[in-house]
């Protein structure tokens, strides 16, 4: 599997996520979208993290989803969610506050200078990957006998590291699987009590 590959589908998989989450949403009747908050988010998400969005644009209280977040652009996969948010019975999971005035604070990069730094240090290591990957994989075109017997410690290393990722993420959509029966189960008993 060539790097862009690879970069397909860890967008792909975002995308996947992000649609079922969307569907969800439509499935519980709400119009409103939570999107999570990433530790050490590239410029661009630290705009749009931790706020409540109108999915269509109807609700005026709130921002419309931005198209950044929908076509899952961000380069460095800093990994922001959006959950299904059903006002009067959802809390508010990265948002303190007024959750309007939050969610309608301005679209600015807010990072601290410790966010920045951890987020360089991460975009650092993973431009550095993707050259790797590039470098080998022009190394395995031109010399592929070669390419093997030089790079094999480190390709080794390599799909240690990449096969780890890659468990990681099967760990998180089966979290989030679960995540989702539970928010139903939830969603379930409190509008039974609401009904009763």
């Amino acid at each position: 599997m060539t790097s862009e590959e690879r970069i397909s589908e860890a967008k792909n998989l975002n995308n996947e996520v992000t649609t079922k989450m969307l569907n969800l949403a439509k499935e519980y009747g709400t119009d409103l979208i939570e999107v999570s908050v990433h530790g050490s988010p590239c410029e661009e998400c630290a705009k749009y993290q931790g706020r409540i969005y109108s999915i269509s644009g109807n609700d005026k209280r709130f921002p419309k989803y931005p198209d950044w977040l929908l076509s899952n652009a961000c380069p460095y996969n800093c990994g922001l969610m959006s959950y299904p948010f059903i006002e009067g019975i959802s809390e508010p999971t990265y948002i303190n506050g007024d959750v309007i005035e939050v969610s309608n604070r301005p679209f600015i990069d807010d990072r601290t200078p410790e966010q920045i730094a951890v987020f360089e240090a991460r975009r650092d290591k993973i431009l550095k990957e993707r050259q790797y990957r590039i470098e080998y994989e022009q190394l395995q075109k031109l010399l592929p006998n070669e390419a093997e017997c030089l790079l094999t410690n480190e390709k080794q290393q390599f799909k240690r590291i990449f096969e780890a990722q890659r468990k990681s993420k099967r760990i998180w959509i089966r979290n989030m699987t679960i995540l989702t029966f539970s928010l139903d189960f939830r969603l379930d008993k409190k509008l039974k009590k609401l009904v009763s």
